[in-house]
């Protein structure tokens, strides 16, 4: 028979070993995080020196960039400038003692508009001369120049065009001071569908001059107040019936009795 033991005495001691756990990243994992590292240097050293290029060749400063120049009342270009889009300006203006040239491949258009964005004003320049300006003329290339002033147009000097009209109103050509001459190679014609046509001189004489002839077509052609030529002998039962004279020398019309030939009396001629 076997013997039964009393096993619930002493156990065996319980060893107490410390556990060990690292921190950190190592191996492969350390290496590809130095690399990644070293990448985003070269990235940020990359993007600092393309920063700077560009601030160089741009020539970025405190004042604006390149030929562009920030200034309290605008902003002033120097040199040649090419707009992509469309140019909003108040106003556009040279500097001092330069021109300013404004040039296109197609065509030119001004718009301007009120407060609300409505347009008010247009100018369209498609290809074709239409305003030319410099020391000697000026010449405008459109077909007709409209002027829609009161006072219409002012004119220091000599006007060349080959008509001048007025399509509602009446049409005149003054000259307050001086004399006012229409001339042209061709003749010059002058013409008024509904209305008389009056040529008045304050204080000095008309002059109609042709190389040629003057023509004056009518149903009636009235010259009023000429000078009559009254010999002492006057036998006419027509009084109010004359007949028209001319001075040999002067070209002078006047009015003569019907009865006889025409007798000048007087100055009558001078």
């Amino acid at each position: 028979m076997g013997m039964v033991g009393d096993y619930s005495g002493t156990s065996s001691p319980t060893l107490n070993i410390p556990v060990v756990y690292k921190i950190g990243i190592y191996g492969w994992r350390k290496r590809c995080l130095y690399i990644f590292m070293l990448l985003i240097m070269v990235t940020v050293i990359v993007n600092l020196a393309l920063t700077v290029w560009i601030l160089k060749v741009m020539d970025f400063s405190i004042h604006g960039m390149g030929h562009l120049r920030i200034e309290s009342n605008g902003i002033r270009v120097e040199g040649d400038s090419e707009f992509l889009r469309g140019l909003y300006a108040s106003s556009i203006r040279s500097q001092k003692g330069a021109s300013l040239s404004i040039q296109s491949a197609q065509n030119i258009t001004l718009n301007a508009r009120d407060k609300n964005g409505k347009l008010t004003n247009r100018l369209v320049l498609e290809g074709d001369l239409l305003f030319s300006a410099d020391k000697d003329k000026v010449q405008l290339g459109s077909s007709t120049i409209n002027v829609a002033g009161p006072r219409g147009a002012t004119f220091q000097g000599s006007v060349q065009t080959p008509v001048i009209r007025s399509k509602t109103g009446s049409l005149r050509l003054e000259s307050p001071t001086r004399s006012l001459d229409l001339s042209a190679p061709e003749g010059v014609t002058v013409q008024a569908e509904q209305g008389p046509v009056r040529i008045n001189s304050g204080s000095a004489d008309i002059k109609i001059e042709s190389y040629n002839q003057v023509s004056l077509e009518a149903k009636s052609i009235r010259l009023k107040s000429l000078s009559v030529s009254e010999p002492t002998i006057v036998d006419s039962p027509f009084q109010e019936v004359y007949q028209l004279c001319i001075c040999a020398q002067s070209g002078k019309l006047f009015l003569s009795p019907a009865q006889g030939n025409c007798q000048a009396t007087g100055t009558i001629c001078n």
